[in-house]
């Protein structure tokens, strides 16, 4: 498998927000930016940070789950579609940025927003989308992953992390002209709604909780999940990079809803990195 898409298991923030096949959407997404409250006024988080300590965003294969994707969706009386596909996407316009007073809430596509990192809310992009966004005043660019709903306003085209905009150079400023490129990666696949987007292109059967170093360590988790789920559970080593890693899997599953259930179950316990793979 990629080496992108290995996990290292961390005690993370637990369940996420709705998946496929589980829940209807709600009628107005939530997102972290501020399009979805514009009355509350924002500001630079408290921790300093200089540009040069600001990292782009890596490209890496994601799955694009239902979460977040929900089309049309509906924010403030209004309809908004999101896209089939990131392909070909390019586009110029105005952006803004989000920082302290959202900083830790959840996205629109479940994950945590960090000020400090290198991600975007957009009203369209499928999400996760890795997209180039380069400052049309100063030609200074940085690769973010868009993973959030918005901006609701709409002379704007997308809203950056505190930490994107002052790599970009336009805290100050608040807002600038920018040019946002989407980026493909090879190996991303589509989980979205079958009928709507075609999705679930592959056979997802197991669902990969960690991926470890020394064989030990994957032993002992293995025999963790054993005494929690009937599900089988093995320990599958892997070359990569160079490096040899033992991944823990449970499966395989038969059946998208039991998959799925299955992975909120693992969320639950911390595993919030766990993820879907086909065999």
């Amino acid at each position: 498998m990629p080496a992108a898409l290995l996990a290292v298991a961390c005690v993370g923030t637990g369940p996420r927000p709705g998946e496929p096949g589980d829940v209807e959407p709600a009628p107005e997404p939530v997102a972290a930016g501020p399009g979805a409250a514009p009355h509350e006024r924002d500001a630079a988080p408290p921790e300093p940070l200089t540009p040069h300590q600001v990292a782009e965003a890596t490209p890496q294969p994601e799955l694009i789950m239902d979460a977040g994707n929900s089309s049309p969706y509906r924010h403030a009386g209004v309809d908004y579609q999101v896209l089939k596909t990131a392909a070909g996407y390019r586009q110029r316009g105005i952006a803004s940025w989000y920082g302290k007073k959202f900083h830790g809430r959840r996205t629109a596509s479940g994950e945590r927003f960090d000020a400090y990192g290198a991600t975007a809310a957009h009203r369209s992009l499928p999400l996760p989308t890795y997209v180039r966004v380069t400052n049309l005043d100063n030609r200074r660019s940085i690769i973010v992953k868009v993973n959030d709903r918005g901006p609701f306003h709409p002379e704007r085209l997308i809203d950056l992390s505190y930490g994107a905009a002052l790599k970009l150079g336009f805290v100050e400023q608040g807002l600038a002209p920018v040019e946002v490129v989407a980026l493909s990666v090879q190996g991303s696949d589509d989980l979205r709604d079958v009928a709507q987007f075609g999705g679930w292109q592959k056979d997802y059967r197991f669902l990969q909780v960690a991926s470890f170093a020394g064989e030990d360590a994957a032993r002992a988790l293995q025999k963790r999940l054993r005494a929690s789920f009937s599900v089988p559970v093995r320990v599958a080593p892997d070359e990569a990079g160079g490096r040899r890693l033992f991944e823990v899997k449970l499966g395989p599953v038969s059946g998208r809803r039991a998959l799925l259930a299955l992975r909120e179950k693992i969320f639950s316990l911390g595993f919030a990195d766990a993820y879907l793979v086909p065999e």
